[in-house]
């Protein structure tokens, strides 16, 4: 029980953080959706602040363990996306980040992906 707590925490904190921190740049996050080229561009701004605050529901929810039977689950589905995202937008060309963390910490795909790991990890040992 305690680990679940712990490691639904851990990730959740993640999710809030990097929701907060892409809430107060919004720009940057908007732009780093447009450099994906997956939508259209009218629809590029609606897009990147749902997901914000999708992300920072997300994570005060892995927090508080609201409907752990769901969002454990989904979150290693959507950490699983985000991690085949970030491996195609780099390595096609449109980004040379993932912009996972909204500017504050720039970091190499690669070390995206093995934060990613750890973060499935945690959820799946919560799970």
């Amino acid at each position: 029980m305690t680990f679940t707590i712990i490691g639904t925490w851990i990730v959740g904190a993640v999710f809030l953080g990097t929701g907060i921190v892409k809430a107060l740049a919004s720009q940057e996050f908007i732009t780093q959706v447009f450099r994906y080229r997956l939508l259209s561009p009218l629809l590029v701004p609606f897009v990147a602040i749902a997901f914000i605050g999708l992300e920072c529901a997300w994570g005060l929810g892995l927090i508080l363990n609201e409907f752990p039977n769901y969002l454990i689950p989904g979150s290693i589905i959507l950490i699983f996306c985000l991690s085949i995202l970030t491996i195609w937008s780099t390595s096609t060309g449109p980004t040379e980040d993932c912009g996972c963390y909204g500017g504050l910490l720039v970091i190499t795909p690669t070390q995206s992906v093995l934060l990613n790991l750890g973060y499935i990890a945690l959820l799946g040992l919560a799970w």
